[in-house]
């Protein structure tokens, strides 16, 4: 059997830590999903970097505007630990719940991005396998898990700062 979650130590009986039986195999917990956010982060920024031709060389030949190589690492060395950390304590502190539900809400946004970029150019855009396989499992369940747990206020707070952060991200990266 797995770890326990610590909200499900604490009491909250209805998070449960297994798949429920004859779940698809993709199916994750919330905790599950939450735990795997920043791992799932750090390979998605492996992929950008090394898959294909890689996001910086993809977005200037697409788009015209380059995200340099070291500025792509530096962004990343900077948002990954803060990234993990920030969800570390959304899932030990109940009053930073909504945490892991910004993040969800992020990885989320950035899995439908490279899937409309890889559509919208036919090209392939470093980061989308990571964003369909990864992301779009673990932002589900844990935006759903949110939803049904979390104060509407707080599920909308985590909502709207994932897709602001997503928003200033990108405003960095190309601005």
């Amino acid at each position: 059997m797995l770890a326990q979650c610590p909200r499900a130590q604490a009491g909250n009986s209805s998070m449960d830590i297994q798949s429920p039986p004859g779940a698809p195999l993709f199916a994750l917990t919330c905790c599950q999903a939450e735990r795997r956010l920043a791992a799932s982060y750090l390979l998605h920024i492996a992929q950008e970097l090394w898959a294909g031709e890689g996001f910086s060389a993809w977005t200037a030949r697409l788009v015209g505007s380059r995200v340099g190589t070291t500025d792509f690492l530096v962004i990343n060395g900077i948002c990954w630990p803060l990234f993990t950390v920030l969800t570390l304590l959304g899932i030990l502190r109940p009053r930073l719940a909504w945490l892991p539900t910004a993040f969800a809400a992020l990885v989320t946004v950035n899995a439908g991005l490279h899937t409309l970029g890889t559509l919208a150019t036919s090209a392939y855009s470093p980061g989308l396998v990571t964003g369909l396989v990864l992301y779009l499992p673990i932002g589900i369940t844990t935006l759903s898990y949110g939803r049904r747990v979390l104060p509407a206020r707080s599920f909308q707070l985590g909502v709207v700062t994932g897709i602001v952060t997503h928003a200033v991200v990108i405003l960095i990266a190309f601005g």
